[in-house]
Parts: structure tokens; sequence; C-alpha cells
């Protein structure tokens, strides 16, 4: 072989070599620090406006759901059944005969003894609006850790932390799946995997249908008036 051919196959594979160096510096400059500003892939970005939509929407629905909420793992196994009601910005649980009263930015919690109802003092807690901010920026921003994903189910979303992006969050932990019903639009099921233990949410029965006199049986009256005020 000529020196001048053996120079055009050198300039070859130093360009080939120069390629291959730039593509993996490409590929890996997320892992190296440089901030990603927007979801990687169209797929999630719209399964990201999907959810964000289908959440929005569920704060606002109407709705009776009959659920059975639990805590499992590191030792711990404890369900409870909850009757929760939802009416625009105001949220009834009855949970073993202690009512939780929540309004949009505070809470309390209630119980009857006899003919009495004694309530804690009400406590501070996000609104929806503040909610909604913080779920965006961790989804949605240029500061985003989760990365939303369709779920095989139709109506369902994960939201998977991206430990290279944030760290646990206490509303959402390493995962969580979100369901929501098709007829009403209200949160179906909600699941929240953690380190050491699994949170969830799961509807037995929904109705769209909110009214007093299907309450009385479940909730204090002067409750219900406040409620339905």
């Amino acid at each position: 072989m000529s020196n001048r051919a053996l120079a055009v196959l050198l300039a070859i594979l130093v360009a080939i070599c120069g390629f291959l160096v730039w593509r993996i510096w490409e590929l890996t400059r997320g892992d190296l620090g440089a901030a990603v500003s927007t979801p990687p892939t169209t797929a999630q970005a719209d399964a990201t406006d999907a959810f964000l939509t289908a959440w929005s929407a569920a704060q606002a629905v109407d709705h009776i759901a009959f659920a059975r909420v639990g805590v499992a793992g590191d030792g711990i196994s404890a369900f409870a059944d909850d009757i929760v009601v939802q009416r625009g910005d105001q949220r009834l649980v009855n949970r073993d005969g202690s009512i939780i009263y929540e309004r949009d930015g505070e809470t309390e919690t209630c119980r009857e003894a006899g003919s009495e109802l004694f309530c804690t003092p009400p406590k501070p807690i996000a609104t929806v609006a503040e909610r909604a901010e913080e779920l965006r920026r961790l989804v949605a921003s240029d500061q985003w850790s989760y990365r939303v994903r369709f779920s095989p189910t139709v109506g369902c979303y994960e939201l998977r932390l991206d430990l290279s992006r944030g760290e646990v969050t206490q509303n959402y932990g390493l995962q969580t799946d979100y369901c929501f019903d098709a007829l009403t639009g209200a949160v179906e099921s909600k699941i929240v995997r953690r380190v050491n233990r699994t949170e969830s949410y799961e509807v037995s029965e929904l109705s769209g249908e909110v009214r007093a006199e299907k309450l009385r049986d479940v909730f204090p009256e002067p409750i219900l008036e406040r409620f339905f005020q």
C-alpha cells in the first residue's frame, strides 16, 4: 500500500473516531450535569399533558367514593375503608368514625361522642392551586424530576422519579400510579411506592351524584350543613 493510500486511510479512521467521541459526549452529557430543560421525548410530553389535564379535572369533580386505603411494607400492614365526598374545593372523609373535613387550604378532624361533636382546630394544608403548581414543577418544568408515562391500562399513568434529577418527595415517593374513572373523571386509584412501603387508595364504588340526603347516615348533620351551605 502506497504512502498516499495509508494517509487517506488514517484520515478516515481519525474522522470516524472523532465522530464517535462526539456522539458519546452528546449521549452522556445529561449524566455529567448538563441541565435538561424539557422531557426528552414526544411520547413523554404527550403523557405529561394528558396526566396534568386529568389530574386537574379530578380536583373539581363532585363525587362520592367508597375506597380502601392502606399502608403495607417494612413490617406494617394497615388498611381502612373510607367514604370520601368531594364537592368543589371541599372534601369529607369518614374513616372508622373519624370525620376529616378539608376545605381549600385547611383541614380539621371531628368525632362524635354521644350527641356532642368535637373537632380539632383547623390546620393549614396546601391548596389545590399550590398542589397543582408543585406537580407541574415536578413533571413539566425545567426542574422536572418525575417522568410521566401512559400505563398499559387506559386512563392510568405512571410517575417515576429520576434520581439523577431530584429527590424523593412526600407526595409521590419513588413512583406513583394514578388511574382516573372514565365516567366521572375522579381518581379511581392511587398507588405511592416508597423505599420501604407502599401506600394505596383503591375505589370500589363511585358516584357522581352528591346530595345531603344520601350522606346523613355517615356524616354528622352539623358538618353536612357547613359542607352544603
